[in-house]
């Protein structure tokens, strides 16, 4: 199923979109800068809900293991800084 589930929600579809719009004469540093942060939010995502953190994303939504060590204690997880994921 990958990313269809989330692309029948209107506003991730229209996120989606405007990502792509900013990525059209983009140079290749740029290109990098807006996947890194795709990649680490979107696909990979962590978030605090109700006092406990949820994954979100494709990515690790699909791997239990990815789960397991994102919740883990090992996990390096840092503050949303969009420039130190760039």
């Amino acid at each position: 199923m990958g990313h269809a589930p989330m692309f029948a929600n209107k506003e991730f579809a229209i996120f989606s979109h405007q990502i792509g719009l900013a990525s059209i004469g983009a140079s290749e540093t740029d290109l990098l800068k807006i996947a890194a942060i795709y990649w680490y939010t979107i696909e990979f995502g962590l978030c605090i809900e109700d006092g406990h953190w949820k994954v979100y994303g494709a990515g690790i939504l699909s791997s239990s293991s990815e789960i397991e060590w994102a919740l883990s204690k090992k996990a390096n997880i840092l503050s949303l800084d969009c420039d130190l994921i760039a």
